[in-house]
Order: C-alpha cells, then sequence, then structure tokens
C-alpha cells in the first residue's frame, strides 16, 4: 500500500481522506458517549483535550526508617 502512495498522488489522497473521515467518525462516536454520561469518555476526553490528569499522592512515613 505505501508502495502506491509514493506512486499515486490520488491514492495517496484517498487514502488520508478515508482517514480523516475514519477519525471524524470516532471523535463524533466518542463525544456522544460523553454526552450520553459515560464517565470513562468523559475523563479520557478531559485528559486528552484540558490536560486533566490523575493526581497521585505520596504518604512517606519516615518513623519506619
Amino acid at each position: 500500500m505505501f508502495k502506491y502512495m509514493q506512486i499515486d498522488s490520488e491514492v495517496h489522497a484517498a487514502i488520508d481522506e478515508g482517514r480523516d473521515k475514519g477519525c471524524a467518525t470516532l471523535r463524533r462516536q466518542q463525544w456522544h458517549r460523553a454526552n450520553a454520561g459515560s464517565d470513562t469518555m468523559l475523563i479520557w476526553l478531559g485528559k486528552q483535550m484540558l490536560g486533566q490528569r490523575d493526581r497521585q499522592e505520596l504518604d512517606v512515613n519516615h518513623s519506619g526508617l
């Protein structure tokens, strides 16, 4: 497939267009899931689009040393 992409610009353009449509469809489905109340999708989109992260706190107890 990559060989044809280098040789034929129409093949390359068609593959890029298909990939773009697939990504748009995936984004649309993710938004639908988030709007439907999927906590997992809301968390994932927050991390991807808003830079949100899980915060991990360490409790270091020095009395054991």
